[in-house]
């Protein structure tokens, strides 16, 4: 799951913005984890990775275990509800509401912040587009929703 969905959200968004959420997700989740006492957080790892690669794209139709199809936004979900019901407890999905928790801090501030940020602020006019385009190649990124990260 890693490898699939790392790899997409990487193409989708590119190597330093991946590099650069991938760090924060590592220091979020620390900092989460010592809070709740989670001494091992790849599971929250690979939640977050699912999760902002399900935010790119979210009304995606994906198949899921045994053929089953959900929108891409529910796959971080989907994965929680068979990992409790493999441990047969509650509590196996708390690495993956970590993992949630984490990216959706990150997508908030990276994505929906500047959004608001840009309508409180006039909206995004043609000659701004046309100057952060000009600037370099990643501020033109910015004027794309959903794509991404940083």
């Amino acid at each position: 799951l890693l490898i699939k969905y790392g790899c997409e959200l990487e193409q989708e968004v590119g190597s330093s913005a991946y590099a650069k959420f991938l760090i924060l997700q590592f220091f979020l989740l620390i900092g989460l984890g010592s809070m709740i006492g989670l001494p091992f957080f790849a599971n929250s790892l690979v939640t977050a990775i699912i999760y902002a690669a399900s935010r790119l794209h979210p009304m995606a139709n994906i198949q899921f275990q045994f053929g089953i199809k959900l929108k891409y936004y529910m796959l971080p979900f989907g994965l929680m509800v068979i990992e409790m019901l493999q441990a047969q407890s509650v509590a196996a999905i708390i690495p993956h509401i970590c993992g949630v928790l984490t990216a959706h801090f990150h997508h908030f501030f990276a994505v929906v912040w500047p959004q608001i940020q840009n309508d409180l602020n006039g909206g995004s006019s043609d000659r701004r587009r046309q100057v952060s385009s000009s600037l370099s190649p990643s501020l033109s990124a910015l004027n794309k929703p959903g794509r991404k990260l940083f």
